[in-house]
């Protein structure tokens, strides 16, 4: 689950992503190999963190990566694909 602030995926939407963080990049390189398909939610500023991490809104929206590139100084370059939650 990536968490972003102030940027939503919605269904049908595309998002350029630079991905650097080192959680986020294993994030990613394991999503290479499962698919391409991880969720993007928000953290909910209306909610005190919890003691085990972000307190975030309860919907999110999953996305593909169609496109992804390594650059020469480590991150990723990612496009994410807002996908319709399935049933």
């Amino acid at each position: 689950m990536f968490t972003l602030s102030d940027t939503p995926l919605l269904p049908h939407t595309t998002l350029p992503l630079s991905i650097f963080e080192p959680c986020y990049l294993a994030m990613i390189e394991e999503a290479v190999g499962e698919g391409r398909v991880f969720g993007l939610i928000q953290p909910d500023p209306s909610h005190v963190d919890l003691p085990n991490g972000l307190a975030l809104f309860t919907i999110g929206c999953p996305g593909r990566m169609p496109a992804f590139s390594e650059t020469d100084n480590n991150p990723y370059l990612i496009t994410l694909s807002g996908l319709y939650p399935s049933a």
